[in-house]
């Protein structure tokens, strides 16, 4: 795969633009559990850092290259591709720091350093780990610069699934319909209910609307991943016992990522108990709600496929044959299926950009 031609594209250049918002940057470094995690992934792994060369793909604003620099990395290529790599200049200034940092305006694709690195940091998650497609500019990165006895930071990475209930979200944006200051307008609940799984949700949820106990789809060493292997991922066949009488209204996605590092493991878990990050969790809804039972097994397939030529995926959830008792009033089909696409980059798309902000169901506090 040519992956410096794809990322030239027109696709990636308006998802570089936005990342000049500084409103995104502040979004993240007002995440703590994220920027906890590197901190401790980068401060309590002296042998990884001390005396090193890092490279920081990605770099944003500069936190995680300062993160190094302070904790005794030799020097820090900073590689930035949106035009706050002129900010994040002066930050690396202002903090003193210049004769250790060095920044580089620039794609990481496009990029010739000096020597090779001891060690790869980047955040480069999006939801459900794999939206916006970054990973890709880090395995070039990794490939190209990285020394045979490197490391990556994050380390590894996983998916995670289970069945939910939304029933306060389902009562928020559907029931609401059939009483608007005690006015009928049910008329339109099918068209908020089409509206409602024809794309993924970015919301809070809590431990107690899962149902199931969660599985992981997907998992990777970030050291041994190829680029081919995450274009398309397929989870055939997820069977999930029910721990619960609730009604189950999709799957909730989340992910992991763990920094194995030579003296600490750290983990950065994004799911439902773990501390709130920015990342919230993805819901996939399913066709049909299901009356899912306490003993029963639910069944279904999720497959996750790269648009060609674009940061894009599409989400194509296939619910298997159940029997009718666990559905309630209505049929199942054999194969009910719904396909979905977060179709644009953080930021430019005005709906998605308003559900990662403040979503409708609770807002992220991060002061």
């Amino acid at each position: 795969m040519d992956t410096k031609h794809l990322h030239q594209g027109k696709n990636s250049q308006a998802y570089f633009e936005s990342y000049e918002a500084l409103e995104v940057h502040e979004l993240m470094l007002k995440d703590k559990p994220r920027c906890d995690a590197y901190l401790e992934a980068i401060k309590n792994n002296p042998s990884d850092f001390v005396g090193k060369i890092v490279l920081d793909v990605g770099a944003g604003t500069g936190l995680l290259s300062i993160f190094a620099a302070s904790y005794g990395a030799s020097r820090v290529y900073a590689v930035e591709a949106s035009d706050i790599a002129k900010q994040l200049q002066n930050i690396v200034w202002d903090n003193a720091l210049g004769h250790v940092i060095e920044v580089f305006h620039s794609r990481i694709e496009d990029v010739e350093l000096p020597e090779k690195v001891d060690v790869i940091i980047s955040e480069w998650m999006g939801f459900y780990l794999l939206h916006e497609a970054m990973l890709e500019s880090v395995l070039f990165a990794r490939d190209k610069f990285l020394k045979s006895s490197g490391k990556m930071f994050p380390s590894s990475a996983r998916i995670l699934a289970c069945p939910v209930s939304m029933t306060n979200h389902i009562e928020n944006h559907l029931t609401f319909w059939n009483n608007v200051y005690g006015y009928d307008f049910s008329s339109l609940v099918s068209i908020a209910e089409r509206n409602l799984i024809s794309k993924p949700c970015i919301v809070f949820v809590s431990e107690t609307q899962l149902l199931s106990t969660p599985q992981v789809i997907f998992e990777f060493e970030c050291q041994t991943v190829l680029a081919d292997q995450i274009q398309h991922i397929e989870s055939k066949n997820l069977k999930f016992e029910s721990d619960s009488s609730e009604t189950s209204h999709g799957a909730c996605l989340w992910f992991e990522v763990i920094f194995s590092g030579t003296d600490k493991t750290v983990v950065l878990s994004t799911g439902p108990g773990a501390p709130k990050t920015h990342w919230k969790q993805t819901v996939i809804f399913f066709p049909k709600y299901l009356s899912f039972g306490m003993d029963r097994v639910l069944e279904f397939c999720l497959d996750i496929r790269r648009a060609s030529g674009s940061r894009e995926y599409d989400i194509t959830l296939e619910l298997k044959d159940i029997e009718d008792e666990v559905i309630g009033a209505n049929e199942v089909p054999e194969v009910d299926s719904v396909k979905i696409r977060l179709l644009k980059a953080l930021g430019l798309d005005p709906e998605i950009s308003a559900q990662v902000f403040t979503n409708g169901d609770e807002e992220l506090d991060m002061d």
